[in-house]
């Protein structure tokens, strides 16, 4: 009997009080080694049990349970002899699911155990079993490369007694492996010389594991630079050396603040570094010293946090343009025509209470982005986005002081430019607009511009200011005033076809009264033509449809409206125009056999005017289809016989005259009614006795051609 007694790590005896958690801080910090930045996190088993080699096992056993082998020569409790293992299952560690591999720096199984029969030092092998778990028959399970520690306890002479112990293994190897397959973690305890009775121990349910680990820091977020928050490729402008800060995180929390270095690089050259700081755990802000940015160029700085293990975040990143030059080009500010009043720089104008506005521009090389500016005041508290729409407006209370407008352009890092003031003057009353006359309108067709020329009066020796033309509220035009005459011009399609009564409105420059002439125009309809198709032969009763496209003058759109199709005067079919087409479809038997002229005509619309189409057409005769049925072919003499004749034709019903001949002779007739659906009972004379061969005929009408059915014989008897 061996008792392997080499130098392995001894088992421990302690009390009960403090047991688990006194072993596994020994244990971790010998196996892990300094535990600066690392987490641990602890479990017991869920679930465990022992198998034996007789194919039995004792799942969620409650009283000591030996593993190893069970012989009754030595041990005669053993009954048979048997070998054991045991196997637990830690399923409550719900950190396994979050960490990768190499984020478990350590992790220590702790089983209670006591000493075999013979207190023999016998080696205990450890094995990462599949998540299921492993039966005494397989074969994967209990393999070398499933093993991943083996340990023998060290003890001093004499023997100690049985107290229940603690033993300690390494399973980092088996928590890695269960990280990876983000599976539950089972491990499997075996003794390594499973012939060896003495070498046997007992083992207890309460087996526990705590793993130690650690995470690189999350990447950083929150990226502010000059107070002014990164968004992806939008760089931000700065004016002056930038303060940058950051939020950093750690995954594994617990106080594991990491540092933090600060990196920048101009994106001319982004592989060299022009400035790196590292700050302390608990420091996310730095401020870039002077004349690390260098005015008119681009940077980009980055952000990494390191934990006190050496792990390095995911960079983050943020760019900034430096820009220390504020605006040269002072602001341009001129007056807006068209509004209630205009008010020119150190002139009089408009009126107590009238309405201005004023549009600021700045020079495109200066990268303005803004403007400051204030009426009556150099505060300049008030802001308005540069581009087409810095427009200002203001109402001067009244005509006592002169007013001004004082601005400053902004650029994207915010520099400001000079400050430029003008200084208005509000008059006290409006001089009468200078009269105006508009040239007779020619008429013009809808869907063609219409030009409106306006002379202003000699009584204004230099005519400016602007032109309004409306129809009631809706604005149709407007221009600026460039010399004596003025040409407005309306809209193609703005105005429908018809007389319309229009109003033109003069406004000044200097002067703010305004003056209006009534102006009458006349629109005609646009021309249309229509182009129309269908099949030039049909059968009478059969389906007709005429493709229809109707097209107008350029220039007044894509026709709508309804198209109809005629014969002669009365209208078979209409349909509405969907994009300038329409296909009409004519009702069954709507036109009779023959040779035809039909008529396409478009109705037209309030602005176009209506078109029509000639199109020739054939209709055949309907084929008709005739039967005849004797209601008795033996009949006696004296006694009139009686022929069902059936007449059709495809989608018409049938009239006209049937007949019955013998030899070609006319026996009898009868005619066809459009209610009779084409049936109907022909009686015949009294026909003398013998065999007659009769045959039927059906005449036909002007749209369904003639037929006959084959002959059938009525025999009439003798009188007796």
């Amino acid at each position: 009997m061996s008792t392997r007694r080499d130098a392995r790590p001894t088992w421990r005896t302690l009390g009960v009080v403090g047991l688990v958690v006194t072993l596994v801080a020994t244990t971790l910090a010998g196996i892990g080694g300094p535990a600066a930045a690392t987490t641990a996190q602890s479990g017991r088993a869920t679930a465990w049990t022992t198998i034996s080699s007789a194919g039995d096992a004792t799942p969620q056993f409650a009283d000591a349970q030996r593993i190893g082998l069970c012989d009754p020569a030595a041990t005669p409790a053993c009954t048979v002899e048997t070998v054991r293992r045991a196997e637990w299952t830690f399923g409550d560690l719900p950190v396994l699911g979050e960490l990768a591999p190499s984020d478990v720096t350590s992790a220590v199984l702790v089983v209670r155990t006591s000493d075999g029969p013979s207190c023999g030092a016998s080696t205990v092998e450890v094995y990462a079993l599949p998540e299921q778990g492993a039966d005494w028959g397989s074969a994967s399970a209990w393999t070398t490369e499933r093993k991943v520690d083996e340990r023998a306890p060290s003890y001093g002479d004499p023997c100690p007694s049985v107290t229940p112990r603690y033993a300690e293994y390494d399973v980092t190897a088996a928590v890695r492996a269960a990280a990876d397959a983000r599976t539950p973690l089972v491990v499997g305890l075996k003794i390594a010389d499973e012939t060896c009775s003495s070498c046997a121990r007992d083992v207890t349910p309460g087996a526990t594991i705590s793993v130690r680990y650690n995470r690189a820091p999350d990447t950083p977020t929150g990226l502010v630079t000059a107070g002014r928050s990164c968004l992806p490729g939008q760089p931000v402008w700065v004016r002056d050396a930038p303060m940058l800060s950051a939020s950093v995180s750690d995954p594994d929390g617990g106080g594991q603040a990491p540092s933090v270095t600060f990196t920048v690089f101009g994106l001319a050259d982004p592989a060299t570094p022009v400035w790196t700081s590292t700050q302390p755990p608990g420091s996310h802000t730095v401020q870039v010293p002077d004349g690390i940015a260098v005015d008119g160029q681009a940077y980009r700085w980055t952000v990494v946090a390191v934990d006190s293990d050496g792990l390095s975040s995911r960079g983050a990143s943020c760019d900034f343009r430096a820009d220390f030059t504020p605006p040269r080009s002072p602001v341009i500010i001129t007056p807006v025509l068209g509004e209630p009043a205009l008010y020119l720089e150190d002139g009089w104008g408009g009126g107590g209470g009238m309405r201005g506005s004023f549009e600021l521009a700045a020079d495109p090389a200066d990268d303005v982005v803004r403007f400051l500016y204030d009426f009556d005041d150099t505060a300049l508290f008030t802001s308005v986005p540069a581009g087409r729409d810095a427009v200002v407006s203001y109402t001067p209370p009244s005509s006592s002081m002169p007013h001004t407008l004082t601005a400053q352009a902004v650029d994207a890092a915010g520099n400001v430019g000079p400050t430029v003031t003008y200084r208005f003057f509000v008059a006290g009353s409006q001089a009468p607009p200078a009269p105006i006359t508009v040239a007779p309108v020619a008429t013009r067709t809808y869907g063609s511009t219409m030009p409106v020329d306006v002379r202003i009066s000699d009584i204004d020796p230099t005519p400016s200011g602007t032109l309004l033309l409306r129809e009631g509220s809706t604005r149709l035009g407007a221009a600026t005033i460039t010399g004596r005459t003025t040409r407005l011009t309306i809209p193609a399609r703005a105005l429908a076809a018809g007389r319309h009564t229009l109003q033109v409105t003069f406004q000044a420059h200097p002067q703010t009264g305004a003056s209006s002439i009534p102006v009458t125009v006349s629109v005609a309809k646009a021309a249309a033509s229509v182009v129309a198709s269908t099949p030039s032969r049909s059968t009478y009763g059969g389906t007709r449809t005429v493709s229809v496209r109707v097209e107008a003058q350029a220039g007044s759109g894509t026709p709508t409206g309804r198209v109809s199709v005629l014969w002669g005067t009365r209208t078979l079919a209409a349909a509405t125009l969907t994009a300038g087409r329409a296909t009409v479809t004519l009702p069954r038997a709507s036109v009779p056999a023959g040779k035809h002229v039909l008529t396409v005509r478009y109705g037209g619309t309030s602005s176009v005017a209506p078109a029509a189409r000639k199109v020739a057409i054939t209709v055949l005769k309907a084929r008709a289809s005739t039967t005849g049925r004797l209601v008795d072919g033996h009949i006696a003499a004296g006694t009139h016989g009686r022929m069902v004749v059936r007449v059709s034709a495809a989608h018409v019903t049938p009239t006209g005259t049937v007949e019955i001949l013998e030899h070609g002779r006319l026996v009898a007739k009868a005619k066809l009614h459009r209610e009779d659906s084409g049936r109907v009972s022909v009686r015949l004379p009294v026909l003398s006795a013998g065999s007659h061969r009769l045959t039927v005929r059906y005449r036909g009408t002007t749209s369904i051609a003639a037929d006959a059915a084959p002959a059938r014989t009525l025999v009439v008897r003798r009188a007796t």
